[in-house]
């Protein structure tokens, strides 16, 4: 029972300190992520003879630097221009959502225009669109904070293994942290890398679609796909509904809308259903009901990132576990088939 209670009480606390302190956890695990993705970046550099030879390694830490830093400030100036346009966009057109209602009314025995006179159900859909961008704002805004840690995080980089050998005496126990450190590191590249290329993929065609249908600001809407596929389960979903229903208001058609919806969301199914399992495999060794789960605990204390983040941590806490004794049957509960390696 002691042991039981003690287990909880840790728990709690570290529940309400991860809820209190998300303002500074959140943008701190990012520059984590981002600076992995850096560190895999100058690896792949040495791939090439002439990085190799002559290029030392202070220079690509500054060439990798650089690139995400222009990624992020490319991405940032994309999604501020683009939400301000498309938010006069709708403001200039105030009639078509009542278009759609009707045209909605012809279609379907339910009296669509109800909806609008509802106030609830108008500021439960207000709040939807609302809560996603402000969100997607709010990690726009840390940028400048996430890059800051990225910086101190890069500085302290050729300390690590000095303080890390300090820390651990016994030989024994440092070749094990750094196989663990190494292997997380190897997780999550690949599972960030693949996932990449798999929104690269359904975000590229897509933004076809969305061309030649012409919506509006067709490359921030598949941006806003591109992003979306990091978040698990929903993610697509999500991604799909956002230019659809722009679409809707744009035109005040129900036509357009429909053709995104179809085309969009098959491109989706296609990509999630059929090319992610085969590119991903097993990789993640994560349970698809803990990675839900996963998703709703870090989505509810942490909000929307904490929904792009809940693999990436989750992967970080199968490897972890999986190396302690005392963990080690968490680790097998998280994982996909009860697979572990604690090498």
């Amino acid at each position: 029972m002691s042991k039981t209670a003690s287990l909880l009480i840790v728990l709690s606390i570290s529940v309400l300190v991860l809820v209190l302190g998300k303002n500074l956890i959140i943008p701190f695990v990012f520059a984590l992520l981002i600076w992995l993705l850096m560190r895999k970046f100058r690896d792949l550099l040495d791939y090439l003879p002439l990085f190799q030879k002559w290029i030392p390694r202070w220079v690509k830490t500054i060439m990798s630097s650089f690139l995400f830093i222009s990624i992020f400030f490319f991405l940032g100036s994309l999604v501020k221009n683009n939400l301000i346009d498309l938010i006069q966009s709708v403001e200039n057109n105030p009639g078509n959502f009542d278009k759609i209602l009707k045209q909605l009314s012809d279609i379907f025995p339910f009296d669509f225009n109800t909806i609008k006179n509802d106030t609830e159900i108008s500021q439960t859909i207000t709040k939807s669109f609302t809560f996603v961008f402000n969100s997607l704002g709010q990690l726009v805004q840390q940028a400048m904070v996430i890059l800051l840690y990225v910086i101190f995080i890069l500085l302290e980089e050729s300390s690590f293994s000095l303080k890390l050998e300090a820390l651990v005496k016994k030989e024994h126990n440092l070749i094990e942290t750094k196989k663990i450190f190494y292997k997380i590191e190897a997780s999550v590249t690949n599972y960030v890398g693949l996932k990449t290329l798999i929104a690269s993929i359904a975000s590229g065609i897509s933004y076809l679609i969305l061309y030649f249908t012409g919506i509006e600001s067709p490359f921030f809407w598949a941006l806003v796909i591109f992003v979306m596929n990091f978040i698990p389960t929903i993610g697509a979903l999500v991604g799909t509904l956002f230019p659809t229903a722009f679409a809707f208001l744009q035109f005040g058609e129900l036509g357009p809308g429909m053709i995104i919806l179809t085309l969009v969301g098959s491109t989706q199914l296609l990509v999630g259903n059929f090319l992610e399992p085969r590119l991903m495999g097993n990789s993640l060794n994560v349970s698809p009901l803990v990675t839900v789960l996963a998703l709703a605990f870090w989505g509810t204390i942490w909000g929307i990132t904490g929904m792009f983040l809940s693999v990436p941590i989750t992967v970080i806490m199968v490897i972890v576990f999986s190396h302690f004794p005392k963990t080690r049957s968490i680790a097998i509960l998280l994982s996909e088939k009860g697979n572990i390696e604690a090498k």
